[in-house]
């Protein structure tokens, strides 16, 4: 455990909140070192990612990125993509990027706007919502290719402070259920009302690994990344 006090790092600095007050008895974090497996093992990463993340709401991107119907953005993460796109209807959803027919990438860009997905293999076609439009020269096909189904695979999705977020799990808890007790937190920032001004994507070097690390102390990574990074 860290020797400094952070029993004065207020979350919300002004008007007095009840989540400032400090959780009772005091949380010991331990000292024991963490095993080192968990940065490099593929055993390790397969079960973590079948238990953690596989079922787990993910933080997909800001809502205020796909404002209109059509708009859509891709989120990867690990083996998987996924299309996040605003129906016709307002509802944002979430599908596989994948097409049912041979596995094909429906979409490569990070972000677009469009009526309907086609897969660029057989140019099958989707609605917003992932329903199949048509299947290409349906009756060049024999009948036992085309017996599965043919529309996208959807995920939970649902927004909380103006945030996208999905699951791979179906039987996750509700997202608000999920976020309690940070989500009144969350909802002082007034996130639904901001909006990105510009998209930047940075790729770190091996010494990055300092910025994620399992302390959540930026306070003690920073020095060590500027002095590397220099």
């Amino acid at each position: 455990m860290m020797k400094l006090d952070f029993d004065d790092w207020n979350i919300h600095v002004g008007a007095p909140h009840p989540f400032n007050a400090r959780a009772v008895p005091k949380i010991d974090n331990g000292t024991e070192r963490p095993d080192p497996r968990r940065y490099h093992d593929p055993d390790f990463m397969r079960e973590e990612w079948d238990k953690v993340f596989a079922r787990s709401w993910l933080l997909a991107g800001p809502a205020s990125d796909i404002p209109e119907a059509g708009d859509f953005f891709t989120f990867t993460i690990g083996p998987e993509s996924f299309i996040v796109v605003r129906g016709e209807d307002g509802v944002i959803r979430a599908h596989y990027n994948v097409c049912p027919h041979r596995g094909s990438r429906l979409v490569t860009a990070d972000f677009g706007s469009m009526d309907r997905f086609t897969c660029p293999f057989h140019s099958w076609k989707f609605d917003l919502e992932g329903r199949n439009l048509a299947v290409t020269d349906e009756e060049t096909f024999r009948p036992e290719v085309l017996c599965h189904g043919h529309d996208l695979t959807s995920v939970r999705c649902e927004v909380a402070v103006g945030l996208v977020f999905i699951c791979m799990d179906t039987d996750v808890a509700p997202l608000s259920q999920w976020l309690a007790p940070i989500l009144p937190q969350l909802e002082l920032y007034d996130i639904d009302k901001m909006y990105v001004v510009q998209h930047r994507r940075s790729d770190w070097g091996p010494t990055g690994r300092a910025a994620s690390m399992p302390s959540r102390k930026p306070i003690t990574s920073m020095p060590f990344i500027r002095r590397h990074r220099a």
